[in-house]
């Protein structure tokens, strides 16, 4: 794992960036590969993979040992540090084995878990108390306050393949799904004008005024953004 400082620097009052500038920050060898990884604001890393654990390093103190703070019966496949929207700063994690864990890192045990019925490939917690869990075919809606189910989707109609990312628009009245699906040309999804989502291969909208859409190509990432 290595962690990098990046600098930018911009040339005029836009938003785009004229230079970037970025230094090795961390590094810590590990012996199996990591699948993810999250960043809480104080300058604490977490980190995790198919070693079945997550471990944790703290930036903001030089030469700190990464400690382990989470587990799984199978790899840990993704994570978020929430630190708003749930009862307290909680670390969760989801695994291939179909586990959600919220963690606080007080403890040793999580304070609560949840079986989902497949592997799961991806969260978003970052419209908390919003959140949502990706599995092979079907998203799990969360709510973190209670950090309890409120309702799933099934893969849009027109999706054939397994899913592999998921991302929450901001104002939590949609989500954004792809997959290994392809075929139709790259397209621009915009909600009520003020927001869009950038054009990836295979994805699908799902909320409000959105009808599905596939594009060429596989993808592997999504998310949203603002418009400038």
């Amino acid at each position: 794992m290595r962690a990098w400082d990046v600098q930018t620097q911009k040339s005029g009052p836009g938003p785009l960036v004229s230079a970037v500038q970025a230094q090795p920050l961390a590094l810590h060898q590990h012996s199996h590969p990591l699948l993810t990884c999250c960043i809480a604001s104080d300058g604490r890393l977490f980190y995790g993979g198919c070693c079945k654990t997550a471990m944790m390093v703290n930036l903001a103190a030089a030469g700190s040992a990464p400690q382990q703070v989470a587990a799984h019966d199978m790899p840990v496949s993704c994570m978020a540090f929430v630190e708003t929207g749930a009862p307290a700063p909680i670390l969760v994690t989801g695994g291939w084995d179909g586990k959600i864990r919220f963690w606080d890192l007080r403890q040793q045990q999580p304070v609560k878990e949840e079986s989902l019925p497949a592997p799961i490939l991806d969260m978003d917690c970052s419209t908390s108390p919003m959140a949502t869990f990706l599995m092979p075919r079907g998203i799990a809606l969360y709510n973190l306050t209670t950090m309890s189910p409120v309702g799933n989707l099934d893969p849009h109609p027109q999706v054939e393949f397994q899913l592999r990312k998921v991302a929450n628009f901001k104002n939590q009245t949609c989500v954004a799904e792809i997959s290994r699906h392809g075929g139709w040309p790259p397209q621009l999804f915009a909600y009520n004008g003020n927001a869009a989502l950038a054009a990836v291969e295979g994805v699908v909208v799902r909320g409000p005024r959105h009808e599905g859409r596939r594009l060429t190509f596989n993808a592997t990432w999504c998310a949203w953004h603002r418009r400038t």
